[in-house]
This record gives C-alpha cells, structure tokens and sequence, in this order.
C-alpha cells in the first residue's frame, strides 16, 4: 500500500497583529524588553516631551518613576517581573542602576561610583551591567555586587545579558573606545568570542541554550552584521539595500530579532528564523508607522518593538508589542484533509 506523504505547513514568515503600548503624556516611548508574560519595558516622555520615565506595560502602561532625579530607563525585565534599568539621581547629575521589584526602586550603585547602568535580570534575580571606566562589568546577586573583570588590554567593560543560570554576554572596549570586543562569562572565566573577520564585535544576549546574539564588523571593517554564535561565529546577513545589521535578542527556540541599517543610517526591524524577514512586511497592519527597532523577542515570539510615523508626535519613536498571528489548527487540518482527498482521488 503506497504511504501518505506527511504534510507539513509551508515554509513562510509569521505575521502579526500590532499593539501600541503608548506614552507616559508625551509623544515618545521606547521599547527595550520583554518577559515570557508578554510584559513589555522600556522609557516614554511624560507632557511636554522633557523628560522621560521608565515604564512597565501589562495591558496598561505604568511609570515606574525614578531614584529622585528627571528622568530613568528600564532595559530589562525577568519572567517574575522584576526590571533593572538606570535612574537619574536627585539633582540629575548622576544616574545609578536600579532593581525594581516590590514597586520600588532600589539603588544598585556602589557609594562611591558616579554612574551605572543595569541591563539584564535573570529569573533568580541576579543582575548585570557596568558602571564608571574601569570598574568592569558587575553581577549583582543576593544584595552583593561582584566585579567580573575586564578582557586584558580592555579596560572599560559592561554586561548586556544574562541568561537562567547565570552566563553572562557583554561589550568590552580599549581605552580609545574605538575597539569593541564581545566576550561570555562562564564559570568565573571571560572568553573573548572574536569577530567576523573585522576588529569589533559586541554581545547583546544569550539564552539557556548558550547561544549569543549580536554583532560583529566583516573583513576590513566594511560592514557590521549580526551573529548568532553557538561555538562559532554565523554571520546573519543582512537585507538587500542595506549595510550593516545588529542582532539585539534571542528566544529559547533561536529566533532573534533586531535591526538592519542602510548607509544612510535609515533602519529596519527585522525578525530572523533561519531567514531575516523585515518586521514591515510582516504585521497585519502597520497604519503609517515603520519598525525600525526590534529589541526584544520572547519564547511564545511575542516582539518588542520601535516604530516612528510622521504624521503622529512629530515623527518620534513609539513603542509597541508584536504578536505572532497563528494560523488557526482548523484551516490547517481541513487543507490536509483537501491535499490527502485529491491524492485518494488520483489514485482511483
């Protein structure tokens, strides 16, 4: 008896429905990250576009205020809810890394420390980030902060990510800041993961799979593409009519999300699952708005991202969520039944 063929959904991009995350009252809000909750966070302008806060949105988006100065940002946010970012200090003229959790706002800075930036919280809620030129990139677990050093001959250092069991990815650069070079973190051991043929590469993040996205410059410096690295350095690519590429986030399945660059600086979102798709050909509707940043990708493939629209807040940014469209199991079986119907009637 001659077998069924298996049938399989065809190979083609996800689409997704568009949801506006909004402002804190001004025109402007950006999208930094998102948890497995589909909690977005990032910072938006409150009225008069002054100053900004960070904000968490969970259907409703909520500022998170700040550590006494104008403005804050939050890049990250854990699956428990917890977010880190940087807040101004009261007077404006330091800003420190913050640990929200409990609705409220803690200062993770060292006394003595000018300035700091949180970037990634894991699930255990141990933190990473950098500081002042020269202290190195920090871990921050349990109310303590450890310094994880610097890469030899690179004396300023900062953490972007960390992923469930404590693997850290981060940027190191010469005392120039004209060399960068993307490093993990693994078992008190900082490994230095090369480059594209180029002088510079930078680590964004890294899943529980230990893959690390990001990017890194080609042969001669001529370009910078985004890298999915698992042992090796893969170049992403990039799309056709632009230059340069950067990989921001990845998911536990592998799908990255990011940013494609044209010379002229002009920027795409783009969502990459073995092909780099740009983010505008693939929303339900876009309304007038381009995606130009896509900065954060959950495991459910829930996106975070950036979209400016020139005739709304003046052509500023906005942030917005992204959700898979998934075709519905129904419409899949009955075209399975209709291809396996049509091969029985062959068949007689």
């Amino acid at each position: 008896m001659a077998m069924i063929p298996v049938l399989t959904q065809p190979a083609q991009a996800l689409q997704y429905r568009v949801i506006p995350l909004g402002t804190l009252g001004g025109n402007q809000s950006f999208a930094y990250g998102i948890n497995n909750t589909g909690q977005v966070v990032g910072d938006a302008t409150l009225p008069g576009d002054t100053s900004g806060h960070a904000f968490m949105y969970d259907g409703i988006i909520h500022d998170l205020g700040t550590l006494g100065g104008s403005n804050s940002s939050a890049w990250a946010i854990s699956n428990a809810g917890e977010v880190v970012g940087e807040s101004a200090l009261t007077g404006d003229r330091n800003s420190h890394a913050f640990l929200y959790t409990q609705r409220t706002m803690l200062d993770l800075s060292k006394p003595a420390e000018r300035g700091s930036w949180a970037l990634g919280v894991n699930d255990r809620g141990q933190v990473v980030g950098g500081g002042d030129v020269g202290s190195g990139a920090f871990l921050y677990n349990d109310g303590a902060s450890v310094d994880l050093g610097t890469l030899a001959g690179y004396p300023d250092n900062t953490a972007y990510g960390i992923n469930s069991t404590g693997q850290v990815v981060g940027i190191a650069q010469d005392s120039s800041y004209s060399v960068n070079r993307a490093w993990v973190y693994n078992n008190g051991v900082m490994k230095d993961l090369g480059t594209l043929g180029g002088s510079s590469a930078g680590a964004d993040k890294i899943n529980d799979r230990l893959q690390i996205v990001g990017w890194a410059n080609t042969a001669g410096d001529a370009a910078k593409h985004a890298y999915l690295y698992d042992t090796t350095m893969h170049d992403l690519g990039t799309l056709p009519g632009y230059v340069n590429s950067y990989a921001f986030d990845i998911n536990a399945i592998g799908t990255v999300v990011g940013a494609v660059e044209m010379a002229s600086n002009a920027r795409h979102a783009f969502v990459y699952d073995g092909t780099m798709h740009d983010l505008n050909g693939v929303v339900s509707s876009a309304d007038g708005w381009t995606f130009t940043d896509a900065l954060g990708i959950n495991d459910s493939g829930w996106i975070a991202a950036n979209a400016t629209n020139p005739a709304i807040g003046g052509g500023r940014a906005q942030a917005f969520l992204l959700e898979p469209i998934v075709p519905e199991p129904a419409s899949l079986a009955i075209l399975g039944w209709g291809v396996i119907g049509l091969l029985v009637r062959r068949r007689r």
